[in-house]
C-alpha cells in the first residue's frame, strides 16, 4: 500500500478509534478465548520445500501433533524466543520450535456472568531482550475500557509495572491497536504514540519512572525513528520532519528542529544503525527524493527518486538502502535496493507486494507480496542478495493485528522483529492454508483458527511450523 494511502487509512483509523464503541470492538479480539514463477529482475525464483511437503487441506487431515505446537521430530533449533500475544489475553514467549513456553504476562480471569478481565496485547522486546512493554486493557467502573502501557520481565517472574496510563476518553490509535511503543537503543527511554482527547499524541516515557511523562506533539499521523547513540528521535508529523534532542539524563533538550522540505510521500525515517546520518524522503518538483541528512548539519544528499510514494529500509550495515515504490494507488510495484555510497540502483523485484524486511545478518530480504485471490493473503519470499535466487516460504492469511504491521512495517521495523536473530526464519501470524496444523480440529488450543504464530524456515527446506495459539508478537533480539 503506497505511502498516499497507508496515510490515508492510518488517519481514518485513528479517527474512528476516538469512538468508544469502536473502541469496544478494538479489543473484542482480546477475549477470543471462551505457484512457481520464472526469473524476473534478476532474481530467480524457487518452489520451497515447504510447498512440496505441505499436504493439501482439502484432502488431509490436520496433524494431530501440530496442535498445541510445532511438531517436534527434527525441528531446527532457531536462536532466540518469540513473544506474542495469545488468544486468551495473555503475553506469551516461546522457543522457535514452540517449546518452553514462559507466561510473561496474564489478565484477571474475568467472571462466569462473562466480565472482560482485561487483555494485555503488542508486546515490544527491549534491545537486550530482558522486558518487553506491552499495551493493556481493562474495564473500569463496569462499561469504560482503559488502556495503559506497562513494562514486564521476559522471564514472566515479576508484574507488570505500570509506565503510561492513557488519558480517560483516549480509546487507541487504530483497530486492535492501543499503542505504538519503541524502545530508545539504550533501553533508558520509550516513544510513544497513544490516543488523547484530541487525536494521537507523541510521548516520551521514562521507563524507569525518574522523569514524568512528557508529550512532545499532538494532532495529525506521526511517525518515529530512534538515533543509535538514544541522543535524537526524528519525528515525521504530518509531511514535516522534526529531530528532538534528548540530554544525558533522559530529559528533552529544548525545542525542536525542522528537517527538510518536507513530504507525504513517506511514513518512517530512520537513523542509520551507528554514527549520526539519517534517510528521510523531501518532495521536490513533483518527485520523492530519499535523502541522507546529518545531525547538525544542513548539508544532505540525493540517494534515489521516484515518482510515486516510498517505503525505505536501511541495510543492518547501513550500505544499502532497499525501498518500495509504485504508482498504483493499492500496492507498490517495484523493490528497489541503492548503494548509499554510490547511488548505484537496482530493481530487485517487479510485482505487487506489501512490505519487505531485512535479515539481521543484511544478506536477505523477506517480502510479502499479494497472493493470487486478493488484498486478503500474503505470500512470503526471501531473496538472497548475494545469489539473487527468491525463495517461496508459503501463503498467510494475516491476523488483523498482523496486517496492520505489514502496512506500516516501515515504522514496525523499528521495533518488532519478525526474523531470527541469526537469520534463518520468520514468524508471521494468521492462518497458513495447506500446512501442517492450520486449521481447527478436535485438539485445537485456539477457537480462532486463523490466530496462530507460525516460523517459517528461510530455506524453505520445511514447511511452516505452527509454535503458538496468537495473533500479533514479535521475535526477540538475541
Amino acid at each position: 500500500m503506497p505511502a498516499s494511502r497507508r496515510y490515508s487509512f492510518f488517519v481514518a483509523t485513528c479517527l474512528a478509534a476516538l469512538a468508544a464503541v469502536a473502541f469496544a470492538v478494538l479489543f473484542a479480539a482480546c477475549q477470543r478465548a471462551p505457484g512457481a514463477q520464472g526469473k524476473q529482475d534478476g532474481v530467480e525464483r524457487q518452489t520451497s520445500g515447504a510447498e512440496r511437503e505441505a499436504p493439501d487441506a482439502t484432502t488431509s487431515e490436520p496433524d494431530a501433533n501440530a496442535s498445541r505446537t510445532v511438531p517436534g521430530v527434527g525441528a531446527p533449533a532457531f536462536a532466540g524466543r518469540i513473544a506474542f500475544a495469545s488468544v486468551d489475553g495473555a503475553i506469551r514467549s516461546v522457543l522457535p520450535d514452540g517449546k518452553d513456553p514462559i507466561v510473561v504476562a496474564s489478565p484477571d480471569p474475568g467472571s462466569a456472568g462473562g466480565r472482560f478481565g482485561g487483555a494485555y496485547t503488542w508486546p515490544v522486546w527491549s534491545p537486550d531482550g530482558s522486558a518487553l512493554l506491552l499495551s493493556r486493557v481493562v474495564e473500569e467502573d463496569g462499561r469504560r475500557l482503559q488502556a495503559s502501557l506497562v513494562k514486564a520481565s521476559a522471564s514472566g517472574n515479576e508484574t507488570p509495572s505500570l509506565i503510561y496510563r492513557d488519558d480517560p476518553g483516549s480509546f487507541g490509535i487504530g483497530t486492535g491497536v492501543p499503542h505504538y511503543a519503541v524502545w530508545s537503543p539504550d533501553s533508558s527511554r520509550v516513544a510513544l504514540i497513544a490516543g488523547g482527547g484530541s487525536g494521537l499524541m507523541t510521548i516520551f516515557v521514562d521507563p524507569s519512572l525518574r522523569l514524568a511523562p512528557d508529550a512532545f506533539v499532538g494532532g495529525e499521523a506521526m511517525f518515529l525513528a530512534w538515533s543509535a547513540d538514544s541522543r535524537h528521535l526524528l519525528v515525521h508529523h504530518g509531511d514535516s520532519l522534526r529531530l528532538v534532542e534528548f540530554d544525558e539524563q533522559g530529559g528533552r533538550s529544548g525545542g525542536s528542529q525542522g528537517v527538510g522540505g518536507g513530504s507525504f510521500d513517506y511514513l518512517a525515517p530512520q537513523f542509520e544503525p551507528a554514527g549520526d546520518r539519517f534517510v528521510y524522503v523531501e518532495a521536490e518538483g513533483g518527485r520523492s527524493l530519499v535523502k541522507l541528512g546529518w545531525v547538525g548539519e544542513a548539508e544532505t544528499r540525493a540517494l534515489a527518486e521516484s515518482a510515486g510514494q516510498i517505503a525505505f529500509r536501511l541495510s543492518p550495515d547501513g550500505r544499502m538502502v532497499a525501498f518500495l515504490e509504485g504508482e498504483d494507488q493499492r500496492v507498490f510495484q517495484r523493490l528497489v535496493v541503492v548503494d548509499t555510497a554510490t547511488g548505484d540502483r537496482n530493481v530487485l523485484l517487479s510485482r505487487p507486494m506489501h512490505s519487505f524486511w531485512w535479515s539481521p545478518d543484511g544478506t536477505k530480504i523477506a517480502v510479502a507480496s499479494l497472493a493470487d485471490g486478493g488484498l486478503d493473503a500474503l505470500a512470503w519470499s526471501v531473496v538472497d542478495l548475494a545469489t539473487r535466487q527468491e525463495i517461496d516460504l508459503g501463503v498467510n492469511v494475516p491476523t488483523a493485528e498482523f496486517q496492520f504491521m505489514q502496512t506500516f512495517f516501515d515504522q514496525y521495523a523499528h521495533s518488532h522483529a519478525i526474523w531470527s536473530p541469526d537469520s534463518r526464519a520468520i514468524v508471521v501470524f494468521g492462518a497458513m492454508p495447506g500446512s501442517p496444523g492450520d486449521g481447527q480440529d478436535a485438539d485445537t488450543d485456539a477457537p480462532d483458527p486463523g490466530a496462530y504464530a507460525w516460523v517459517l524456515d528461510a530455506t524453505g527446506h520445511r514447511p511452516p511450523a505452527r509454535v503458538g495459539a496468537g495473533y500479533i508478537g514479535a521475535w526477540s533480539p538475541r
